[in-house]
Order: C-alpha cells, then sequence, then structure tokens
C-alpha cells in the first residue's frame, strides 16, 4: 500500500495515498482558487489549512514548530522527502507523488509563495541549478529557496558570482550534482528553515564526505533550540533567514574563508 506521511506539530497522520493525495491534488488544479496574476496562493488556499510546518505556526511558539521533521523523517527506510519551491513545484510534485509506491513526506507552508520556475514536469530526486557561479556553492530548499534567490542577486551586482542550486527533493538527494558543484567552487553554504542539526546541511556533508570531498561548509538555519514565537517575517529576520540575512551570512562566510587563505 502507497502512504504519504504529514507531520504536524504533535502528531503524525499517516494517509492513504490514493485517496487522500487525489484529493490535494484536486485541490492544487482547482485553479480558481490561485490568484494567477500575482502568482501568489491565497492564505485561505484549502490545502494550507491542511498541512502546515516548519514555523508557519510562528506565533504559537515552539510546541507548534516542526524544525526537526526532515532528521527525524529521513530514518524511515526508503522514504523519499520532498520540499517544493513554489507553487508549480507544488503541483508538479503532487502528481510526480501519484506515481510512486513508498513512503513520500511533502513539506510546504502557509505564507504566500510567487512563482519562480517554468512550470516543467516534477523529476523526484533532481536538484535545480538557479545560477552559476564559482565564490561559493549555495544549496536551499523550499521557503528558503526564494530568499537565497534575492540575496544572490545583490551578490551578483556586487561582482560576487554564486552557483546557487534549489533542490525541491531533500532525500534522496542529487549527490552528482551537489559534488560537480562543490569541486568547482571549492565552498558550500546551506540555508534551511530546519535545525541545522539532521537537515540539508547534515545530508550535503554526508553526501560530500561520502564522495570523498572535503571542502569548507557552512550550514545556515535555526539553531538546536526552541525556537522564539512571533509574527512570522520577523522570526525569519530574527534567525537570519530572510534575504538580508541570508546575503550576511554568505558575505560573512566568504570573508572568514578568505582570511583562512
Amino acid at each position: 500500500m502507497r502512504i504519504l506521511l504529514f507531520f504536524l506539530p504533535t502528531v503524525v497522520k499517516v494517509l492513504d495515498l490514493e485517496n487522500s493525495l487525489r484529493n490535494i491534488q484536486t485541490d492544487i488544479l482547482n485553479v480558481e482558487s490561485w490568484n494567477r496574476e500575482s502568482s501568489e496562493f491565497p492564505l485561505d488556499w484549502p490545502l494550507q489549512e491542511k498541512y502546515l510546518f516548519f514555523v508557519t505556526y510562528s506565533d504559537l511558539g515552539a510546541t507548534h514548530h516542526s524544525l526537526e521533521d526532515f532528521a527525524i523523517v529521513r530514518m524511515i527506510p526508503g522514504v523519499t522527502i520532498l520540499a517544493p519551491q513554489d507553487p508549480y513545484e507544488i503541483e508538479e510534485a503532487v502528481k510526480a507523488m501519484l506515481s510512486m509506491n513508498g513512503p513520500v513526506y511533502m513539506r510546504i507552508g502557509n505564507p504566500k509563495i510567487p512563482v519562480l520556475f517554468e512550470k516543467e514536469p516534477f523529476v523526484i530526486g533532481k536538484g535545480r541549478k538557479i545560477t552559476e557561479g564559482e565564490a561559493l556553492t549555495l544549496i536551499t530548499t523550499g521557503s528558503m529557496t526564494m530568499a537565497a534567490m534575492e540575496a544572490v542577486e545583490r551578490l551578483e551586482e556586487e561582482g560576487i558570482q554564486v552557483e546557487h542550486i534549489g533542490m525541491p527533493t531533500v532525500w534522496p538527494i542529487d549527490a552528482e550534482l551537489i559534488c560537480d558543484s562543490v569541486k568547482k567552487t571549492g565552498r558550500v553554504m546551506t540555508i534551511e528553515e530546519h535545525y541545522i542539526k539532521g537537515g540539508l546541511g547534515t545530508i550535503v556533508m554526508e553526501t560530500l564526505n561520502n564522495n570523498g570531498i572535503n571542502v569548507p561548509i557552512k550550514m545556515h538555519g535555526i539553531p538546536h533550540c526552541y525556537a522564539s514565537n512571533g509574527p512570522y517575517n520577523e522570526l525569519m529576520a530574527y534567525y537570519k533567514l530572510d534575504a538580508d540575512g541570508v546575503y550576511g551570512g554568505i558575505k560573512e562566510f566568504l570573508k572568514n574563508e578568505e582570511g583562512n587563505k
């Protein structure tokens, strides 16, 4: 039997994929509920009321955050973990999930998100090279990709070329894309709305180690402690996960690396 796992703040719901996921797909494909002119999902979009993750329950505090989900779910043998980065990827990821056997976990959030990429079939296990560069490999997933794109654009204006890789599949991760990029840039930084332990950064570190690649790595995310509460945008700024925070984190990492030469 095919199943889909959704982590809610204090309980895991195991749903029948064939029936429940088709209902989700119907919600997603209901274009009347999506304001395409603004390219954003409305806050009252039905899917978002059903499945919320990470710190999007920001006002309710640590008991309602889910910052350990990648780390926990990855321990399920054979599981696939998805964190789509924009509305089109969400839509196409659901279609891809329908064709899979085995457990699949998708992480999505509540805040409005813009369309970032052209619509194309979602290939599970494949990352997306968003920009090319040699100063640094930057790897992001899910909600963090938009903020990182803004930061990378600012850096490009300063002449700093960052190779930005978006990872809508967190596990199994696209090891070939990561390794090829890091061999070129010689350093890597990960951005995630997750604890810095056990998440995307840990997976990237394991991937590099398994392939004999030893380079400086910076994991940028939530410290391993109970997160604060407050408006979502303010929390993102507090933990330096907004565009300004990502920009500053990259600059600091590059500065430190230059100083260590």
